[in-house]
């Protein structure tokens, strides 16, 4: 009959359920009571969770004994609280984790504990270094062992009784088997192996369990027949080999043996070598993003001194890619490590050796991607979007390429050599000359030209001056105390460093042109303490429309809600500032009053163009054969485009265009944004362009159209002169595609790639220049060329520091939507988040919120089906699916002896 069934983790995520027999226990325990010479005179501590198999060894042998169980409780304790409670309660035996062991041995305070003859440990590896502790410490009285066993041969079937002298090897062994145990070494074709040779690990004999609850096939498959005699064996997954002496050395688990770059590798090996190391106190390899991850404990400090020492004893393709130095490994409830816990690897990874570069090439186009991507530990064999690149780093990256080597290539050479030293060779066969020349200072003047992207919102605003749609509201509150007049010197310092926001437009005989104003920008100070003030102040601030005309088209106003607590509200007008601007001035502003209230010296990098110096640049290189052949891609791109993509509107469109809008959140799991990384990795696309793609396929799922055209803006930051300047820089393409439902995902995908490749190739024409070129129908109900944006944020987002004052980001109501549907989002490390923006009077909420849990949906099919065709990826939630049926269930009962006439 059964004593107890324990769940263990299954592969597949599913757990199993042991089944434990009153027999197997009952012998365990008339085996264990000897070994451990249990008497009544002992106090046994029981600190393994009810749910582990461990705490039956711990309960029954020691009531069985008649020996006092001293139990933990709930509470997790400290190592010092752990030997306090030894001491209090005159604890004679303990069991615990390896992990939890070596924290109890590096307490002062165990010396003390006159109390414990016996500390038992298993149910994870012993490193050699703990037991070299223990041997130090000297207990005369002392035993310890390292016990073996999985649940399903009742909790320990090998025991190894340490040594008070060193044990040779690299590995702590796990002893002989326990009595009435047998532990056999086979191969993979069940036949035993020589002595000193590895296997898998079974284990037969009394103890073993009656397999798995409700899994017949999952019991047949690990209990096998013994070869040897009509007895089962349990194949325990467990790599092992007998020693000369007789003792078992456990290697690992099978399931811990890694294939990479084609060689098969075993983490624990790995493990074992570095726990050798006397510096090393804990060790942890896992395989992560195909690389191989060390993490250690010890006396360490740098991580090339364990890379040198590990080649003494593996080969190279053994060789971690990375090894993290931690104060402490982190652990679980019962002491094990916690493998989940353990922290992303740093950017402070080992250089491959093999990997330097070998010429000029590649040495300096090395550099610049360290710099850009801040990894100063680049190899040239890596791949620049494996190392944290993306579309707007590459663009970045071409521009520094270019000005660097002299010459002009396209962001296509990005994606199409993205392993650096492969990009270096490309670099070396190009010998075009150089076409795009630097920006350089122009004189100062009155007035100054407006850049392309400027003129557009210009004319926007002369068509309706009182639309707030494109300003740029932030809200944050301050809690601690806020130095005025250092807040107010920083403002002023950066305003003066950024021509862009003292500019204010001005028109002579309708053309409009810049002129700049005083830096002496006020800022409001409003003390106010009423909720309901306050969030009416925080939505007019954020509403009020600028004038183009006066400026300033910055405005900042600070609510005093306490003595130590303040509301600060930004606004600028998009014409002036952009996302990436947002990060540089939050960037300044923090470090500029930092340096003044410790009265430091301001160091920033000096400017040396300003905006009016890019507009000017532009308006003279955007002409002639340069905008003609990328208008050309664009005419030829965009000919007989669709005017309208006709979404289900839950109302009717106004005869004028209305920007009311409103947005919903989404948030999409960790898990499925990491799918979604994966996917696009494994297809050579960013995550840009296959959620792109995704939104393509709900857009027409929804609207039933092929041809689907979506706005997307680009930062324009391809120059690294504009890189820490405050403006409007940003454009905005049209990414237009063929949506059939007869292809897969994966085709879509490969066709959004090159769309997007195409048009990061001529991003240079200004939106507006390609809607007049084309001749585009206007109408003053919908926007020209595509009604619905897409955005993926991956600007700089820099964090508002500000000393000794928290700050957190409000909530902020922005009832704006300057297209009929938006999707933003952006890459957290909690997956992807963003919103669906909205125009009102188009869409209801409910609508909305159903596209995003289609959306969803899709993505999740997306990255299980990716090669399924496009029509036949659902949408539907399981509710939905019901429900269609509910409504097509027709069937009515009617009397059998009425005909249709009498009914």
């Amino acid at each position: 009959s059964l004593a107890y069934v324990i769940y263990t983790s299954g592969s597949t995520g599913t757990p199993k359920g042991v089944m434990i027999s009153h027999n197997s226990l009952y012998t365990h325990c008339q085996n264990i009571i000897p070994y451990y010479k249990l008497n009544s005179s002992d106090s046994v501590l029981q600190f393994a969770s009810i749910n582990f198999d461990a705490s039956a060894e711990q309960i029954f042998p020691t009531l069985a004994s008649g020996a006092s169980l001293i139990l933990r409780g709930d509470d997790i304790w400290s190592a010092r609280e752990l030997l306090s409670k030894i001491s209090r309660y005159g604890i004679s035996i303990i069991d615990i984790p390896p992990s939890y062991l070596k924290h109890i041995l590096e307490e002062p305070a165990h010396q003390e504990l006159s109390s414990l003859r016996l500390i038992i440990t298993g149910g994870e590896e012993l490193p050699l270094q703990t037991c070299r502790l223990w041997q130090q410490m000297n207990f005369k009285s002392v035993r310890m062992l390292n016990n073996y066993g999985p649940t399903e041969t009742t909790i320990t079937a090998a025991i190894f009784e340490i040594p008070k002298s060193e044990i040779k090897g690299l590995r702590t062994p796990i002893g002989k088997p326990l009595c009435n145990r047998k532990i056999y070494i086979l191969d993979k074709e069940n036949q035993i192996v020589p002595v000193g040779i590895s296997g898998e690990i079974h284990i037969g004999g009394i103890g073993l369990s009656n397999g798995y609850l409700n899994q017949p096939e999952l019991t047949e498959k690990q209990f096998i027949s013994s070869p040897f005699s009509d007895d089962k064996l349990y194949k325990t997954g467990d790599i092992g080999r007998y020693l000369p002496d007789g003792n078992i050395e456990y290697i690992g688990r099978i399931d811990n043996q890694v294939k990479l770059r084609g060689f098969r590798i075993e983490l624990g090996e790995i493990e074992s070598i570095l726990s050798k190391n006397p510096d090393v106190r804990e060790s942890v390899v896992i395989l992560s993003n195909e690389q191989l991850i060390a993490y250690v404990t010890g006396i360490l400090d740098n991580p090339n001194d364990l890379k040198r020492y590990l080649k003494t004893y593996i080969p190279d393709y053994m060789i971690p890619s990375s090894i993290i130095i931690l104060n402490e490994m982190p652990l679980m409830p019962n002491g094990k490590i916690d493998r989940k816990a353990l922290p992303k690897p740093e950017e402070n990874r080992l250089n491959k050796n093999e990997a330097i570069p070998k010429t000029p090439a590649e040495e300096l186009l090395l550099n610049l991607c360290r710099l850009l991507l801040k990894k100063p530990y680049l190899s040239i064999e890596d791949n620049f979007f494996e190392s944290g690149g993306h579309s707007l780093l590459a663009t970045q990256f071409v521009s520094r390429i270019s000005q660097s080597f002299g010459i002009d290539i396209s962001i296509r050479a990005i994606f199409e050599y993205p392993v650096l030293k492969d990009l270096a060779g490309y670099i070396e066969q190009v010998n075009k000359p150089y076409l795009i020349p630097l920006i350089t200072p122009i004189e100062k003047r009155d007035r100054y030209p407006l850049s392309h992207a400027q003129k557009r919102l210009w004319f926007l605003y002369k068509l309706e001056p009182e639309n707030p749609t494109y300003n740029m509201p932030a809200s944050l509150k301050l809690k601690g105390r806020l130095d005025l007049e250092a807040f107010k010197g920083a403002l002023r310092y950066v305003i003066s460093r950024h021509d862009s926001l003292r500019m204010c437009f001005l028109t002579e005989d309708g053309i409009p042109y810049v002129s700049l104003i005083s830096s002496d920008i006020s800022v409001n100070v409003i003390a106010l303490n009423q909720i309901d003030g306050i969030e009416k102040l925080i939505f007019s601030h954020a509403n009020e429309p600028f004038d183009l005309e006066k400026g300033p088209l910055l405005k900042v106003t600070l609510i005093k809600t306490s003595s130590d607590e303040h509301i600060l509200l930004f606004n600028m007008h998009h014409i002036i500032s952009d996302g990436w601007s947002i990060g540089i001035m939050i960037n300044e502003l923090s470090h500029i009053y930092e340096s003044l209230i410790k009265n430091d010296k301001i160091l920033l990098t000096d400017i040396k163009i300003q905006y009016q110096d890019f507009a000017d640049w532009q308006n003279r290189w955007l002409t002639g054969d340069i905008l003609n052949n990328q208008l050309a891609y664009w005419k030829e791109k965009l000919k007989n485009a669709p005017d309208l993509l006709m979404l289900p509107y839950d109302h009717i469109r106004p005869a004028i265009q209305t920007y009311r809008g409103n947005h919903i959140s989404i948030d999409i799991s960790k898990e499925l944004s990491d799918k979604i990384n994966k996917l696009s990795q494994t297809n050579g696309v960013t995550l840009f362009m296959t959620l792109l793609s995704a939104f393509k396929v709900l857009l027409y799922k929804y609207s039933g159209q092929e041809d689907i055209l979506i706005g997307s803006p680009i930062a324009n930051r391809g120059n690294k002169q504009i890189d820490n300047l405050i403006g409007f820089f940003v454009n905005t393409l049209v990414l237009r595609t063929h949506v059939d439902g007869e292809i897969s995902f994966i085709d879509l995908l490969k066709d959004v790639r090159k769309t997007c490749l195409d048009a990061y190739i001529n991003q240079d024409v200004p939106f507006e220049h390609i809607v007049e070129h084309l001749n585009v129908q206007r109408s003053l109900s919908y926007s020209p060329l595509f009604q619905v944006m897409f955005t993926m944020q991956n600007t700089p987002i820099e964090e508002f520091r500000l000393t000794d004052i928290s700050i957190t980001q409000l909530e902020q109501s922005y009832p704006i939507s300057k297209f009929d549907l938006s999707l933003g989002l952006q890459e957290t490390d909690d997956g992807l988040k963003g919103e669906f923006e909205y125009n009102i009077d188009l869409f209801d909420q409910s609508t909305i919120e159903r596209m995003s849990s289609h959306f969803k949906i899709l993505l999740e099919n997306i990255v299980n089906q990716a090669e399924q065709s496009i029509g036949k990826l659902q949408l539907l939630t399981d509710k939905e699916q019901n429900q269609f049926k509910e409504w097509n269930n027709t069937y009515v009962d009617y009397p059998k002896d009425k005909t249709i006439v009498d009914l």
